[in-house]
């Protein structure tokens, strides 16, 4: 338990690094019933893997020792094991930046002091041996874990693409493959019954709800501060980069918004944007949605798609 507090102190120091730069500029559906949603994207065939995973290393064995094995058995079509090394690289990499930021950062009160502390014994101890790059190494693994199929992969890349702002240049093909898989990822996601990754695609194709204005500063890491964190809605084009790889559209945007009130937790967040591109959807497009919806809806049976717990590995 208190491991998992002390990454979401991690993942909290993640979000306030994007908070802080989100004002600067920055640079499925079935066929028979219309053609205005994305392709659906198509996996590469999947193999039967169960062999390979059977073998794979035991859980929590250190990088050092299993790194190999898993992406050897990640090259061979395991998306099992590409995304074990997705939450190992991903929890040694968050060590370094832990690590630096109890060095420099002097607004940490104590309590989260310890959970990070706490975090880094565990992490010093599972990466100990094992030198590089992280990021990119965890970057070729997710790589791997798309090509695999593996759901978990494909929403990590939804998410956190293998591409940073600061070097959106030299990772120009990166961000040019984004732009295009994304969407066709998300739409994927949504016909395996995925209510996430519909409320994804309602928020990326909404061009007209009204962000609150923020308030009050920059939270403190605290509990208090992480609450009013997680409450906070910035501009659109901040909120995601799945928003930024579509284009603004009133009817996807209202059709995806009234499937994903299929879930109570999505219903206040998808009942907004629905109501506020409704004004700007003709009576044909409307009646085309709803048959759509009617269609997809018996299929939404699984709710969340947040696998990431880097965590989970030390």
């Amino acid at each position: 338990m208190r491991l998992a507090l002390a990454l979401i102190a991690v993942l909290a120091l993640i979000l306030l690094a994007v908070w802080r730069v989100s004002t600067d500029p920055v640079s499925e559906s079935p066929q028979a019933v219309d053609a205005l949603a994305p392709p659906v994207f198509v996996p590469p065939r999947v193999r039967d893997t169960r062999a390979i995973d059977a073998a794979l290393p035991i859980s929590q064995t250190p990088l050092a020792a299993s790194e190999d094995a898993l992406f050897e058995a990640a090259r061979a079509g395991s998306g099992e094991a590409a995304w074990r090394l997705v939450q190992a690289l991903s929890a040694c990499a968050q060590s370094e930046m832990v690590t630096a930021t109890l060095l420099e950062n002097g607004r940490v009160d104590d309590k989260m002091r310890v959970l990070m502390e706490e975090y880094l014994v565990h992490a010093d101890r599972f990466c100990a041996g094992s030198d590089g790059d992280f990021d990119t190494r965890r970057v070729q693994a997710l790589k791997l874990g798309v090509v695999s199929g593996d759901v978990r992969a494909l929403w990590a890349y939804i998410q956190s693409p293998p591409f940073t702002t600061p070097l959106a240049i030299r990772d120009a093909e990166e961000v040019r493959r984004y732009l295009h898989d994304a969407p066709t990822i998300a739409a994927h996601l949504v016909e395996q019954g995925y209510i996430e990754a519909a409320a994804a695609l309602a928020g990326a194709y909404d061009g007209h709800s009204k962000p609150a204005q923020r308030t009050g500063g920059i939270p403190r890491l605290d509990s208090e501060g992480l609450a009013k964190l997680g409450e906070m809605r910035v501009p659109r084009l901040s909120q995601s980069l799945l928003a930024q790889a579509v284009p603004d559209d009133p009817v996807l945007a209202w059709r995806y918004a009234n499937l994903c009130q299929t879930s109570a937790m999505y219903r206040p967040y998808c009942a907004q944007i629905e109501r506020e591109n409704e004004p700007f959807l003709t009576a044909k497009d409307r009646e085309k949605a709803l048959m759509w919806v009617e269609q997809m809806r018996p299929r939404m049976t699984r709710e969340a798609l947040s696998f990431m717990n880097p965590a989970a590995s030390l």
